[in-house]
């Protein structure tokens, strides 16, 4: 999303709007949490995107990602540093237990 920004958008959300416009069978969600293998953290981070750190063999290092939440120089308004091509990008982080 960010090298490509005309390419690809990033967005997530919960199970919930998917169940509540008959997108996704509730049942589906219930059958999910009765089953026998069910994991809290791994259904949360599928079904609620609730990030909880890196998992073992993950795609991306998590400290490497931690690493670029930081902004260098964040703008509160604009600044008029940038040129007509620039673009924002809007994050939000919530949540993270012992911060």
């Amino acid at each position: 999303m960010v090298l490509e920004p005309e390419k690809a958008i990033i967005m997530g959300g919960t199970y919930r709007i998917p169940v509540l416009v008959k997108l996704l069978d509730k049942n589906f969600i219930q059958d999910l949490k009765r089953d026998g293998t069910f994991n809290e953290a791994s259904f949360d981070r599928e079904y609620e995107s609730k990030w909880s750190g890196t998992v073992e063999d993950a795609f991306f290092n998590g400290e490497i990602f931690d690493r670029a939440r930081k902004l260098r120089q964040p703008e509160y308004e604009y600044s008029g540093r940038t040129s007509d091509r620039a673009y924002y990008v809007l994050s939000v982080d919530v949540g993270r237990k012992k911060c």
